[in-house]
């Protein structure tokens, strides 16, 4: 499932169509976004693999320019701004029953983690955001995109059967993966979200 969603599906399918079977063959390339599918794929057992992704995806911007996936910025603060932004609306699971309020320390080993370990934070968030996002934007324009963003990323969520179990808020994953979508579409940049996402996940410890 893991190599499936987040290695061909997340990573490859997004660079395969938007720079060519031609330029992701090529050996600098490829072996490269190979490593990153393995760590993807295994992530659950080798702690911190994942980091091999992020990795990957920088080196691979410098390589093809992967701006159009979003590695780009409009402007300084207001990346920053909107950076503060995510931030605060992941961490407002704060508020819910058994949220944990553990400190710095542990706020600081979630981000961590969030951004170096966990591809959903890596891969997921480039596939939704800088890959679906932006081109559905071409076509619905932005206000009716975060809405649908939001409902397919909560169709995929409800997908997983452990969720279910974990009580998990259907309703709050909808509004924040919208929410989040509209931000995307505000600044235009992976980087943005990637980045928040971690944050939220210090703020809320802490």
């Amino acid at each position: 499932m893991f190599f499936i969603n987040y290695g061909l599906l997340f990573l490859v399918a997004p660079l395969l169509l938007l720079k060519g079977r031609k330029q992701i063959l090529k050996p600098a390339i490829f072996l490269p976004l190979i490593c990153a599918v393995f760590s993807v794929t295994i992530w659950p057992l080798v702690p911190y693999i994942g980091s091999i992704a992020v990795v990957v995806l920088f080196y691979l911007h410098w390589r093809l320019d992967l701006s159009g996936l979003g590695f780009r910025s409009k402007g300084l603060y207001g990346d920053i701004s909107a950076v503060a932004l995510i931030g605060v609306l992941n961490s407002l699971q704060i508020f819910l029953p058994g949220a944990l309020h553990e400190g710095i320390t542990a706020g600081l080993f979630a981000a961590t983690y969030r951004w170096f370990a966990n591809p959903a934070s890596t891969v997921e968030n480039l596939f939704y955001f800088g890959f679906i996002t932006e081109r559905f934007s071409y076509r619905l324009g932005r206000w009716k995109t975060p809405v649908l963003i939001g409902a397919l990323y909560t169709l995929h969520e409800m997908s997983n059967p452990e969720y279910w179990y974990e009580g998990l808020s259907f309703p709050i994953v909808f509004i924040g993966v919208t929410l989040t979508a509209a931000i995307y579409l505000w600044r235009n940049s992976f980087i943005v979200t990637w980045v928040g996402d971690g944050l939220g996940r210090l703020l809320a410890r802490i």
